[in-house]
């Protein structure tokens, strides 16, 4: 696997904070990697998150093949996609 850096600028939390994504990415690179729970994914927030992201100019990429307590294959496949 090849060697990456990930950064945690920020952390938001809270009721309508989503939308205030696009003011902290500037800076951050130009791809996102999403993993997002499959029921969440199904309720529609990876498209807003997307949609907020192409906002900003940012590509994002969505992975929500996630289990709880994720086995090292489901993070090999996540991290193949990444």
């Amino acid at each position: 696997m090849d060697a990456f850096k990930c950064y945690l600028p920020k952390v938001l939390f809270g009721c309508g904070e989503m939308q205030n994504i696009g003011p902290y990415l500037p800076g951050h690179g130009q791809k996102a990697f999403l993993a997002i729970d499959p029921y969440l994914d199904k309720a529609g927030f990876s498209k807003r998150v997307v949609t907020l992201l192409r906002g900003v100019s940012v590509e994002a990429v969505v992975f929500s093949k996630i289990d709880p307590d994720p086995d090292c294959f489901g993070l090999d496949m996540a991290a193949a996609i990444a």
